[in-house]
């Protein structure tokens, strides 16, 4: 029994590392996105200085956005954040990493809290979750470099893996308690009411107020699978049927969101979520369907005395997925090392004795790699400025060493639960229940320090989209102002003498970010 809730409450190494790569992309879209109104919400020259924000708030937290107000500055952090989102896609110093991007988007979020929505909120508590993980176990920097070798079973589970997935069914499971409206139960109305709404419903979700017997269904289902299956996807009998239906069930459910309803950037992040629910034997039957050459051994010759070298065909192994890749020092083999000093080339040696040398070689790698084989298809068959650059990086390999030295060191990558962050994550998952249960009127006594920690980290628990029921009527905003004594509005993008505020043709269109 024991191991059977060993099952349901850890996951797969190969999972973390999607989950991490993921969080990293979700970070730069977030970043890009939020850049197309970047003087507004973020410089003292848009809607909210900093003194205005520091004044008016009851609560604000720390920030490094308020450094300076000014755009270059606030570029500058943006960039930053960027740089580390790529760091934690390529599981570079992971735990560092994932612990810097964090920080950054606590500091945005603080900077302009009214802009914020469930999504923002559901993002910063994933990377808080995974810095207790180890996201770096797999296909990563950090693994290709691992001293300590990676470890051979795929299966983890800890306090922190419990308080993950804990956390992204909470999102569920509360959200129904708090849809306590007749419109979702018994009567199933919610989804006609809100695809009626023109600030949420997409064109798709207009067509679809057609069909309103569906919509009824449609209600209900979504329901009683937010209510239901929280508690069913934990279930430790018929575990990989029940954990692959509902874990379907609930990514179709966000694909519907980004179909018919205008919900901004949360159904992506939900979809994220979700997936740190994937089981080991999705990857090892992906594992089998994508087996290519790459499983099969072959040697790969290299510079004995390149350090660059050593760690670049490393690295290839871990991105390119290629278990089967043998690394020997071309000095080992009299055969290998005169191709290499002969045309300072590595040298590649397929299971049928081919040889592949310097940019041919890169494009046999590629080829057999069970993700990126289709790159291998497309690399040119005589190229020339590829391989000038290899050329080149031959030439200054010295110089590419001495760096690798310095910023790709070879280190430790094991990860152990102690009792001490065990201890501190259990702690913690006890407070965001807390924080759950008080958003659905059950409040619980909680110590003075258990609630600063629930602020300042930003644990926020409130998922309350279209609850108790969706809005009864639709909104529209008309900005008027006045600038050199002219009455103007955004709506019309020019000086008018009245305001106009009638319906526009297209509410939503007024607000494309």
């Amino acid at each position: 029994m024991l191991e059977r809730l060993q099952r349901s409450f850890g996951c797969d190494l190969r999972t973390l590392a999607l989950f991490r790569i993921n969080l990293g992309l979700l970070i730069i879209v977030d970043l890009l996105l939020r850049s197309r109104d970047f003087r507004l919400h973020y410089t003292d020259g848009g809607v909210l200085p900093r003194g205005e924000l520091l004044q008016t708030l009851n609560y604000w937290g720390p920030s490094l956005h308020y450094i300076h107000g000014s755009a270059v500055v606030q570029s500058i952090l943006f960039v930053i954040a960027g740089v580390l989102a790529l760091g934690l896609i390529a599981g570079y110093r992971t735990r560092l990493m994932t612990l810097l991007c964090w920080v950054m988007l606590l500091s945005l979020h603080n900077r302009n809290i009214w802009i914020l929505q469930g999504g923002d909120y559901l993002l910063l508590l994933l990377l808080f979750w995974g810095m207790f993980l180890p996201l770096g176990a797999r296909f990563s920097v950090d693994q290709a470099l691992s001293q300590s070798g990676p470890a051979k079973d795929h299966r983890f589970v800890s306090m922190a893996t419990i308080a993950l997935l804990i956390q992204c069914m909470c999102v569920y499971f509360f959200s129904a308690f708090l849809k306590d409206a007749p419109s979702y139960v018994p009567d199933g109305t919610a989804v006609y009411e809100a695809l009626q709404l023109e600030t949420y419903s997409t064109a798709l979700g207009g067509w679809l107020l057609n069909f309103p017997t569906l919509l009824e269904g449609l209600t209900i289902y979504v329901w009683y699978l937010e209510l239901l299956g929280p508690i069913l996807i934990f279930t430790p009998f018929f575990f990989l049927p029940t954990r692959l239906a509902l874990q379907f069930m609930f990514i179709t459910m966000h694909i519907g969101f980004l179909l018919f309803l205008e919900v901004g950037f949360f159904p992506y992040i939900s979809i994220v979520s979700l997936l740190t629910f994937t089981p080991r034997e999705v990857w090892d039957w992906l594992g089998q369907k994508l087996e290519r050459g790459g499983s099969r051994p072959f040697t790969v010759y290299y510079d004995g005395g390149c350090d660059f070298c050593r760690k670049l065909c490393l690295l290839l192994r871990t991105f390119l997925v290629l278990p089967g890749m043998k690394l020997m020092p071309a000095q080992d083999d009299e055969r290998a090392n005169a191709i290499m000093q002969e045309h300072v080339t590595w040298v590649v040696v397929d299971p049928e004795g081919v040889e592949h040398t310097k940019f041919d070689a890169v494009r046999y790698l590629v080829s057999l790699s069970p993700v990126f084989f289709w790159v291998g298809k497309l690399m040119p068959r005589k190229p020339k400025l590829e391989m000038r650059f290899y050329d080149w990086v031959g030439a200054n390999r010295k110089r590419f060493s001495r760096f690798s030295a310095r910023w790709l060191p070879y280190r430790d990558n094991s990860f152990s639960n102690t009792w001490l962050s065990t201890i501190a994550v259990g702690i913690l998952l006890l407070i965001i229940l807390r924080g759950n249960l008080a958003s659905i009127d059950i409040n619980l006594p909680q110590p003075s320090a258990a609630r600063d920690v629930y602020r300042s980290l930003r644990l926020y628990q409130n998922w309350n989209m279209f609850a108790p029921k969706p809005m009864g009527s639709d909104y529209f905003l008309i900005p008027v102002g006045t600038l050199n004594n002219e009455t103007f509005t955004s709506e019309r993008g020019s000086r008018i003498e009245e305001p106009y505020f009638g319906k526009p043709n297209d509410a939503r269109g007024f607000y494309p970010n």
